[in-house]
């Protein structure tokens, strides 16, 4: 990997890292959801896909197990999400969205991509487009990479 590549992919781990912890401030998520940031990305993950085992939300998620059970066991103590076994298989283990934590979701939608939109503000509908472009073109690149190694 070059220095250029890597100085990309610091920027953009950084970058994204500033922007999700700046939209997730100054809409007053912490407060208004009483959630962490990766915690309300694993409900939005739930929300988007439905249930998902906890390797899937690993991999969606880019964090390792222990994360994933952690964040898994603190969001069901709020009452946010539960664990579900496959009555097909009961060694498969789903995780879902309980009423509850859909009912957060939908009340925080609103304010999330108010201050997403906010952000992006300054980009045009092109340069968004674009981005969006990259980006994807990005992914199956690693995607491709990872099938391949």
């Amino acid at each position: 990997m070059t220095k250029e590549s890597i100085d990309l992919f610091k920027s953009l781990i950084h970058t994204t890292k500033t922007a999700v912890r700046t939209i997730f401030a100054r809409c007053g998520m912490g407060r208004l959801s009483e959630m962490t940031g990766p915690q309300f990305g694993l409900m939005m993950n739930l929300h988007d896909k439905g249930p998902l085992s906890p390797s899937e939300l690993c991999e969606n998620m880019f964090v390792t197990r222990p994360n994933i059970t952690g964040m898994i066991s603190r969001l069901k103590k709020l009452g946010l999400v539960e664990r579900r076994r496959l009555t097909s298989d009961r060694r498969c283990l789903k995780i879902g969205l309980t009423q509850l934590g859909h009912e957060k979701i939908e009340a925080i939608l609103p304010v999330w991509k108010k201050a997403a939109n906010e952000c992006l503000s300054k980009f045009s509908a092109d340069d968004r487009h674009s981005l969006t472009h990259l980006l994807n073109k990005l992914r199956e690149a690693i995607n491709t990479q990872t099938k391949t190694s």
